[in-house]
């Protein structure tokens, strides 16, 4: 631990700083939209960031309070009626998540089907986009459930403070205009930060420090400090809220226990997952210790007056994106936070309430967007029908029962699909029959017969964690009757990560059918086809194939793992390829791929979908290990903080117009000289990555049009002339390296 705090303390500290500015607002906002105190919100985030960074192994996640939370103390507050039974209630909650680490229960969110989990968090993003949506339109509804609540939104549209209303769409279209803008100083400054930012001249516009009215069209509409954050104290001292444990014994108080406990380390769990896959350096994490460090954490900050600590991804996400290396980054962020409350806090006081509504708003839509329920349909139809039905289920009868409802509606389809009596499908439900045995020491083989789903996936994933590291698995799915989508999708994580060891082969599973062509899809016994038709772009790049002599694929190609080779990828998701043209460079003889690739940059609500255009070469000879794209002026200032950009000392020119990384230096450095510096100066700038024995290449993070496509194919051409010439000269310089 020492020693990644003297290794990374710099890079971790700006991830920090970046994190610490994002928590802020977002606290206030989780802490305002619960109808808790603002300040336990910050409270949380402080504890979560400076005391659970010491107890945990999760190397990336941030700690502090989640959008999921905002529920869970709205029911819990309805339940108990004060704020501080319910502080006792969350501490009651922390010992109960330390007991479960400490019993080893930090896989019990595996039990939970993946797609029931989803609709859960949609559910919980319509409650928080509901009740925001009255907020940001500057109205107080009455209404108590959450189906009146969203009833009850026509009427607060017709009563609207235009004022309030002109702060939430200021306010929102910046966080949705932040993703397209390219200006490297603009896309490092978190969207929630320049929101605030651009909030507080609307204090001064409005003159909120005092009461007033302001006309619009005629219509006198009241104005004043009723539009700001209402309940901070006057200083952050140690006057807090504490607890209240006299109604302990009540079903009630147990009630809010359970249900903090439950959602909350689900929340932690499945946000520590999406964290491991964010890591550029995927390391994994031991849930155990994940929930015994945010149950401690909870609890501390529970007697303080602050609101259950879990893992975000939103922070997490944020944090990973500006460079994060070790945990010292959620310490930093804790530390910096604190610092921001002492120093700051009549500044937060200036604040809209319509800004912090709008940061919640579009948060919500993140975790309910159409996007969610597309994703999920492309892993087949069933999978979308189970998360429809946890969504509805949830927003109509409340988060336990939700779930519940989800996880026997899924069961019932597996049962409809498994083609089993109910006694026999009940019997492997219970008890899967699964075999593992050694074959002369040198393999594991792993049968699986009958139904294997979420509800008996930790027989599974007991057997597994059994086999050494460094061995050669293979695992039979040829009698399995039944596969679901929650298994496939642990397979694939667990091959991900045990490759890296060893080697594991799934068989079996190509004679059962699914709805979708998705890896993780359900695997089942009836089979069912799919005709998809072309889209007018697809027509496009089908012409423009045949017109070159290219092949051309417009299928989904979910295999991209090679994808993350490259730095641009290394913490980013991505999800597949497709629209894939395959051909020759006439003047090299070098094959090359131009595909469509989809990833999402962060995960869950934190996730941001992108589609871009790029091409892929495998090259016949190994150069070094880049990274090429265009400087900017935000770049060069980085340079004197975390980037270390190589100079091309003889081209003063290159060094200015290029932003040039790599892991050795010396190497790249041999390797930028001559006819390839000189086709760089006069060449349009793209991005240009070597991992060594691959070359990627693009110009936007957008989708290309067939013109542009052609421009790529020409200029990699011309390109890889000149990195051909280079990397043999090179080679000959450097004996060691042997060609391909």
């Amino acid at each position: 631990m020492v020693k990644d705090f003297q290794k990374y303390w710099k890079e971790d500290l700006i991830a920090g700083l970046s994190v610490a500015l994002v928590a802020l607002p977002l606290a206030l906002s989780i802490a305002i939209a619960a109808g808790a105190p603002p300040i336990s919100g910050i409270i949380s985030s402080i504890v979560g960031g400076v005391l659970t960074t010491f107890l945990r192994q999760n190397n990336l996640g941030i700690n502090g309070p989640g959008n999921g939370l905002i529920v869970v103390v709205l029911s819990g507050l309805a339940i108990l009626g004060d704020f501080q039974t319910f502080l006792a209630a969350s501490f009651v909650a922390g010992l109960v998540q330390i007991l479960l680490g400490i019993l080893r229960l930090g896989r019990f969110s595996d039990f939970f089907p993946a797609t029931v989990v989803q609709g859960l968090l949609a559910a919980i993003g319509v409650i928080i986009l509901a009740k925001q949506v009255h907020v940001a339109l500057g109205v107080q509804t009455s209404a108590k459930s959450i189906m009146d609540i969203i009833i009850d939104i026509p009427n607060s549209i017709v009563i609207l403070n235009p004022f309030v209303v002109i702060i939430s769409i200021f306010s929102i279209g910046i966080m949705y205009a932040h993703r397209f803008i390219k200006i490297s100083f603009i896309k490092f400054i978190p969207s929630v930060v320049w929101v605030i930012l651009f909030s507080i001249p609307f204090y001064f516009l409005y003159q909120l420090d005092s009461a007033n009215t302001m006309n619009f069209f005629g219509m006198s509409f009241e104005m004043g400090q009723k539009m700001l954050i209402q309940g901070l104290p006057e200083s952050f001292s140690i006057d807090f809220a504490l607890p209240n444990f006299s109604r302990i014994t009540e079903p009630g108080f147990w009630q809010v226990v359970f249900l903090i406990v439950f959602i909350g380390s689900i929340e932690t769990l499945i946000s520590s997952k999406a964290v491991e896959k964010l890591d550029p350096e995927k390391r994994q994490t031991n849930k155990n210790l994940d929930l015994i460090s945010v149950g401690a954490s909870t609890a501390f900050s529970s007697l303080i007056g602050g609101l259950p600590v879990i893992t975000v991804i939103v922070r997490s996400s944020v944090n990973i994106n500006h460079g994060a290396k070790s945990r010292f980054s959620n310490f930093f962020h804790g530390s910096v936070l604190l610092l921001l409350v002492v120093f700051a806090l009549p500044l937060i006081k200036l604040v809209p309430t319509a800004a912090l509504a709008a940061i919640l708003i579009f948060t919500g839509f993140k975790l309910t967007s159409p996007r969610k329920f597309k994703d999920v349909y492309r892993k087949g139809w069933e999978q979308l029908t189970i998360m429809l039905v946890s969504f509805i289920a949830t927003l109509t009868l409340g988060l336990i029962y939700g779930v519940l409802v989800g996880m026997v509606f899924a069961l019932y389809l597996h049962y409809t699909r498994s083609f089993l009596s109910v006694k026999t499908f009940l019997h492997y439900l219970r008890k899967p029959h699964t075999h593992l045995y050694e074959i002369k020491g040198e393999k594991y083989f792993f049968k699986i017969k009958g139904v294997c789903n979420f509800f008996n996936n930790n027989v599974l994933i007991t057997e597994l964690e059994k086999i050494p590291d460094g061995q050669k698995i293979v695992l039979d799915f040829s009698h399995a009757r039944l596969v679901d989508h929650t298994v496939m999708e642990y397979l694939h994580d667990f091959k991900e990560h045990y490759d890296q060891k060893g080697s594991i082969d799934l068989l079996g599973l190509s004679i059962l059918k699914s709805s979708s062509d998705h890896p993780d899809a359900l695997h089942f016994m009836l089979p069912k086809g799919e005709i998809k038709r072309l889209s007018p772009r697809q027509i496009s790049l089908t012409n423009f194939a045949k017109e070159h002599g290219f092949a051309y694929n417009p299928s989904i190609n979910w295999n991209a793992q090679m994808l993350k080779n490259f730095d641009v990828f290394k913490n980013k998701i991505v999800s597949f390829k497709k629209n894939e043209i395959s051909g020759r460079f006439k003047d090299v003889d070098i094959s090359f791929d131009v595909a469509d690739v989809t990833y999402d940059e962060g995960a869950l609500m934190a996730s941001e979908i992108h589609h871009f255009t790029l091409m892929h070469i495998s090259l016949p000879l190994r150069i070094p290990e880049f990274k090429l794209e265009k400087e900017e002026f935000f770049d060069r200032l980085l340079e004197f903080a975390i980037k270390k950009d190589i100079a091309i000392e003889e081209d003063k020119n290159f060094t200015k117009k290029f932003a040039l990384t790599g892991p050795n230096e010396s190497e790249v450095k041999a390797f930028f000289k001559g006819a390839l510096l000189d086709f760089l100066n006069q060449s349009d700038q793209y991005h240009i990555e070597s991992c060594g024995e691959d070359l990627l290449i693009y110009k936007y993070l957008r989708l290309a049009g067939t013109g542009e496509i052609e421009e790529l194919i020409d200029y990699s051409q011309q390109l890889l002339k000149r990195i051909i010439i280079t990397g043999e000269q090179w080679q000959n310089e450097t004996p060691s390296l042997s060609t391909r």
